[in-house]
């Protein structure tokens, strides 16, 4: 399957996101800053042709992404263990738990079995994979496309997610730097528990509605002899409204409030060294370290996102459409690995974390 999770980057006014066998185009391409990319062209070249564009969406969505997929998912899983097995009873592991959550639904969509066999085993001579579509295959093409609808959802209400969660261990971090003194009063689990179950619906509502517009299409080209089934999503202008909305709250405001929240964090903690050089630090080593690891963790997704920047913004100027296309595909990557590496940070900066995680594997 492939996708871009930047939320707002499915839906412009009078545009059909159309999902062909697994691969992504676009068509009405009015009002839109993806003008003349197309990732399938509906010629038999394309459909047959092994070419550079082709064989990395295959290394990709085959090889690659489900691998980091499964990491991730192990991962994440193991964090959930952890941050469980410590307590629940810091709200920045309240907020990591719910951050693991949201990953896990990012990266599931990198494992999409049904969506790797309808390419697997495909190499030159060889159009599709062991799920072959055409016209007299109605059903199993509904079963895939239906699945692929499931996998979107995950994704994308866990790409939502993910970043107002990075927000929220931004600012628990700032007023445990610049408040130490207030921060068990104005910072407690169930107002971080509140607070996570608040950004879900939000977004749970926004998913549902982006998922409600799938429609089913089938089309027959009889030049080419082949049968195209496909969603088209098309939005009301309401709709596309609440979009344009998501994509500045769950990418632009929240990338600037991360970025330059953990700016002053780090600056804060600059400081703090000093002072503590001079024993007249207010703040522990233990939330020292803490802060460190979770600023961390925003450093990655922050990283992962700029890159995305100039794409979201800007019409860049690729030579051809494949240049485009592998491009969106190496950012669907990115994202895959932000979701999937906060088990190694955990593993690498955290102490504590690697006691629970030894005393798990030696209780095994």
């Amino acid at each position: 399957m492939l996708t871009d999770f930047t939320p707002g980057s499915m839906t412009t006014t009078k545009t059909s996101i159309v999902y062909t066998m697994g691969r992504m185009s676009e068509i009405n391409m009015t009002a839109t800053k993806f003008k003349d990319w197309t990732l399938t062209n509906e010629s038999s070249e394309n459909i047959v042709t092994w070419d550079s564009r082709v064989a990395f969406h295959w290394y990709l969505s085959v090889i690659v992404n489900p691998i980091i997929g499964l990491l991730g998912i192990v991962g994440n899983s193991i964090n959930l263990y952890v941050l469980k097995r410590n307590g629940l009873h810091k709200p920045s592991n309240v907020l990591l738990y719910g951050l693991a959550i949201a990953d896990i639904c990012t990266v599931a969509t990198a494992v999409d079995v049904v969506g790797i066999l309808s390419q697997f085993p495909m190499k030159p001579g060889i159009s599709w994979g062991v799920l072959e579509f055409d016209c007299q295959h109605t059903q199993l093409a509904s079963f895939y496309l239906n699945f692929m609808r499931v996998m979107h959802f995950f994704g994308i209400f866990g790409a939502n997610v993910s970043p107002c969660i990075c927000v929220l261990v931004t600012l628990e971090r700032i007023v445990a730097v610049f408040l130490p003194l207030k921060f068990a009063s104005i910072v407690r689990p169930k107002r971080a528990w509140a607070l996570l179950l608040s950004v879900s619906i939000l977004w749970l509502a926004f998913t549902i509605m982006i998922i409600s517009e799938f429609r089913l299409h089938y089309e027959y080209l009889p030049d080419y002899n082949v049968c195209f089934c496909y969603y088209r999503i098309i939005l009301s202008e309401t709709e596309v409204e609440v979009d344009v909305v998501a994509t500045w709250l769950a990418f632009y405001v929240s990338l600037g409030i991360i970025i330059s929240g953990s700016s002053l964090i780090y600056v804060k903690l600059k400081l703090i060294g000093i002072k503590r050089q001079k024993l007249t630090s207010s703040i522990s080593a233990h939330s020292s370290r803490t802060t460190i690891t979770l600023l961390t963790v925003c450093l990655v997704f922050s990283v992962t996102q700029i890159i995305r920047f100039p794409y979201a913004m800007f019409t860049l100027p690729f030579e051809s459409s494949t240049s485009k296309a592998m491009y969106s595909m190496f950012l669907e990557t990115t994202s895959y690995l932000s979701s999937a590496a906060n088990f190694i940070i955990y593993v690498i900066m955290n102490k504590k974390f690697r006691i629970i995680l030894k005393s798990l594997c030696l209780s095994n």
